[in-house]
């Protein structure tokens, strides 16, 4: 009984497990089989809302962008030409304003140089009375020399004095020095009012009431007020879209605006009158001249050393698809979206590019729907929706 036992027991240590093992396996098939079943459903295709535009050719006035510093056209240092006293100046003779050309800005003490006129002018007298004493005295002498009858044996010399010739040349000579001098002495008392050779603008004054004033002295800085200058740098390659003046023909439009500050809506009228004979050594630039008239008129003046930004008007590109630069991605592959909103990739050939525009020759068909708005990992087929 004992050996019926041990085995019993062995037998049952090894199968029970088992059992329990076998019988939660069928449990769990049990529970499998008699859960309730849910009906599967596909995922949904994500739809991507954009803006579009639909594409037309169309012509297109490109603008080369640039920026530039402005310059005066003409500016001078004015001098004196006389020595003395400034007695007087120019109500408007103060660094900001405005002189309109001809004005007398200084004027100088003409007490000496009237006193030089005067006496010029009596020398002038002198001279032009001896002048006409002479010519009697050369009457009186041509009719002597008729009664000399051996003229033949006469030398050059003997005939000149006979007749009088130094002495005449003399006396022109000396009526000729005298008017010199007169002249000379009125353009001295001309030259004690400074004027100005241009309507100008005071840049400097370096001459007060009651200073001394000598030849060569500095007067002032003035700048010619009715035109100023721009220097715009530009990239070389984009100076053959621009158009140069000729003969009768003036340059390109330009349109000018301030770089920042508060005057960073204004906006001046200018036009492109040259381009400098030389390339900046660094960044090899090219320096295109641009002229505004009448830069300080309207509300808000154009100053000098001002950093402004100029939009040039260049040439009309006929026939083309502007399309702004935010739809471009790579350089030249546009997103357009086909009659089943579906997003197709397109290459475009572009002839002319901008901070803000793209102008492409090919690439596209009138009547693309072409995606302007950003599209997140845009992929070929990708379903869009276009906003209305």
């Amino acid at each position: 009984m004992d050996k019926r036992a041990s085995i019993l027991v062995w037998i049952l240590r090894f199968t029970l497990p088992l059992l329990v093992i076998f019988g939660a396996i069928k449990l769990y098939q049990y529970q499998l089989a008699t859960a309730p079943q849910q009906a599967r459903v596909n995922p949904q295709e994500r739809k991507v809302f954009v803006n579009a535009v639909t594409m037309r050719r169309q012509k297109k006035v490109v603008s080369v962008r640039a920026t530039g510093t402005v310059v005066p056209v003409e500016r001078v240092a004015l001098q004196a030409r006389v020595a003395g006293e400034a007695l007087k100046l120019h109500p408007n003779f103060e660094p900001g304003e405005i002189i309109e050309k001809g004005a007398v800005i200084i004027t100088i003490d003409q007490a000496d140089y009237r006193l030089a006129e005067q006496l010029a002018q009596s020398q002038l007298v002198q001279a032009e009375y001896e002048y006409k004493l002479e010519l009697g005295y050369q009457e009186v002498a041509q009719h002597e020399w008729k009664m000399i009858e051996d003229k033949a044996s006469a030398t050059e010399l003997e005939k000149e004095l006979t007749l009088r010739k130094p002495h005449l040349q003399k006396v022109e000579a000396k009526v000729a020095s005298a008017r010199s001098a007169l002249e000379q002495a009125q353009l001295n008392l001309a030259r004690t009012f400074v004027t100005l050779p241009f309507d100008a603008l005071v840049l400097e004054r370096t001459v007060s009431m009651g200073s001394q004033v000598s030849p060569q002295s500095q007067l002032g800085v003035f700048v010619d007020a009715s035109c100023f200058r721009v220097e715009v740098t530009v990239p070389f390659d984009q100076i053959g879209w621009i158009k140069m003046p000729s003969k009768d023909v003036p340059g390109a439009s330009v349109q000018i605006t301030a770089s920042g500050g508060s005057s960073g809506n204004a906006l001046w009228q200018g036009v492109v009158t040259g381009l400098a004979p030389e390339i900046e050594s660094r960044g090899r630039m090219a320096r295109l001249l641009v002229e505004v008239a009448n830069p300080l008129a309207g509300e808000v003046p154009l100053l000098l050393n001002s950093f402004v930004s100029v939009a040039i008007a260049s040439r009309e590109l006929n026939d083309v698809f502007v399309i702004p630069a935010r739809a471009v991605h790579n350089g030249e592959v546009v997103y357009v979206m086909n009659t089943e909103s579906r997003v197709i990739f397109k290459t475009i050939v572009v002839i002319w590019r901008d901070q803000d525009w793209v102008v492409a020759e090919s690439g596209l068909e009138g009547g693309d729907v072409l995606i302007v708005s950003d599209v997140p990992a845009a992929v070929p087929n990708m379903r869009v929706e276009k906003i209305e």
